[in-house]
């Protein structure tokens, strides 16, 4: 039988067995790279290199990568405040609702990326796997921060119209005290006080105090909370003394904030009685 020979000398070019360690003719060593290309055989035509790479490296799952960084994105405050600066105060419950839906999906994309992924056919698991918390945590920051500061800012801006009636002529008492009740009062507290109430108590804390003259906020004590309402807390200067004043608010009718009540000094119009009664 006549002995395949498959490997040539790259010193001299003979041809030499396939299991042969050097060349019969010349004696050189014979090496691996000395394996006639021609028994390998020619590559498809229609084969590239990045083929070739692609058969041996899985692709990206870009499933994953997008989720990922979608909720990296979502980490940093920029959704609520961006749509703030579109479209005004309220604007900031919009991006907290959009940020939220943006973590969703960047979570819901983490898990299509976990699948895609399995057993190799897509390389990213991990950061497939790391989208999904970091989707999460980026969402609900977004949606805290958009109606925390809406609701902070909605507040102060209430709170700042509502203490003005305090500043009031003793002469428009009664129009101003209607206005108020009608215009900033929640239904409850339109219910519990009349307009000739709140004037009569309005009175009464300007002969104790004088008009009010200007208002100091804490930043540190500016809101509480009190059975299921917020406080917006702020120092009055009267023309007599100086007094707290504490406004008492609820969202209602939207989101809009609306006073439960208003107490100088801890007198509310809630307990006033005309006097003699």
């Amino acid at each position: 039988m006549t002995e395949s020979l498959d490997r040539s000398c790259q010193t001299c070019g003979s041809p030499n067995p396939i299991d042969a360690h050097h060349c019969g003719t010349c004696g050189a060593e014979l090496t691996a790279d000395a394996v006639d290309e021609s028994a390998m055989g020619p590559l498809p035509a229609n084969m590239t290199a990045e083929m070739m790479l692609d058969s041996a490296v899985p692709p990206r799952s870009w499933a994953a990568w997008g989720g990922f960084l979608l909720a990296v994105l979502l980490l940093a405050p920029w959704v609520a405040l961006a749509f703030r600066g579109l479209m005004g105060n309220r604007g900031l419950v919009v991006g907290g609702l959009i940020g939220l839906a943006g973590g969703l999906l960047a979570s819901i994309l983490g898990i299509v990326g976990i699948f895609r992924t399995r057993k190799r056919r897509r390389r990213g698991r991990g950061v497939a796997i790391t989208a999904i918390p970091l989707g999460l945590a980026g969402g609900c920051l977004q949606f805290l921060l958009g109606f925390l500061i809406f609701g902070v800012q909605a507040m102060t801006a209430q709170g700042k119209v509502a203490v003005k009636v305090l500043t009031s002529p003793t002469s428009e008492l009664t129009t101003r005290a209607e206005e108020w009740r009608n215009d900033l009062g929640t239904e409850k507290f339109q219910d519990d006080v009349t307009a000739e109430q709140l004037a009569g108590w309005l009175e009464s804390v300007i002969e104790t105090h004088g008009q009010l003259q200007s208002t100091k906020v804490n930043a540190r004590d500016a809101f509480g909370s009190e059975r299921g309402v917020t406080l917006y807390k702020v120092t009055g200067q009267f023309v007599n003394d100086s007094a707290p004043i504490e406004l008492v608010m609820r969202f209602e009718k939207g989101l809009d904030p609306r006073l439960d009540d208003i107490r100088v000094d801890g007198s509310s119009p809630r307990d006033w009685k005309p006097d003699g009664s």
